[in-house]
């Protein structure tokens, strides 16, 4: 499918030459089929280093669409019961979304993951879009100080009526993140430096 660009010109007050933001918290996304996006995964590493590597504070990451973003009420509870109760709340997101698109349960496989702790995996047939490109700068001082202070380059998805199913029952059952359910579906390539802007 053809891209289409969209890009900002990013105004930079305070220049970073490295990344430094914290990822912290929990968030709940989802990773393409890992062969089908193995190209979106190189481009990620290719950027990566491009944008100064780990000198520079950015490193590669998994292709992945966020539905929610750093949980306001999970934040400061991560352990083993935190993990449990977040392991039957994604089984619930799972069972609604079956219930509003009429999915049988041969549509859904539950897996437990190693890969990201603390995580868990839910495997959904789902089909993500790509729609266009875009680039803008998150200075830290946006969204009243919770900017990550960096130029983001992503891919934005189709909002699909079964994305917005998916998203409709994380809502309903996770408690409010920290972007207040404002969903835009898309997927990050990478977090550069705001000294990268012009790369």
């Amino acid at each position: 499918m053809p891209f289409t660009t969209t890009t900002t010109t990013p105004e930079i007050t305070e220049s970073q030459d490295k990344f430094d933001h914290s990822f912290e918290g929990w968030s709940v996304w989802i990773e393409p089929d890992e062969e089908e996006s193995a190209d979106i995964a190189k481009e990620i590493e290719s950027l990566s280093l491009k944008c100064g590597g780990a000198e520079s504070g950015v490193f590669p990451f998994l292709p992945h669409c966020t539905l929610l973003y750093n949980i306001s009420d999970m934040s400061e509870k991560i352990n083993d019961s935190s993990e449990k109760l977040m392991e039957i709340l994604l089984y619930k997101c799972v069972d609604k979304f079956r219930e509003s698109t009429g999915k049988s349960q041969d549509d859904v496989t539950r897996e437990s993951s190693t890969l990201h702790q603390p995580s868990m995996q839910l495997v959904l047939l789902l089909l993500l879009i790509p729609t266009s490109f875009y680039y803008f700068a998150y200075p830290k001082h946006a969204d009243n100080g919770k900017g990550f202070g960096c130029v983001i380059s992503l891919i934005l998805l189709e909002n699909t009526i079964a994305l917005q199913q998916l998203h409709a029952a994380v809502t309903a059952t996770f408690p409010q993140d920290e972007r207040q359910s404002n969903f835009v579906p898309h997927m990050s390539l990478v977090y550069a430096p705001e000294t990268k802007a012009t790369w």
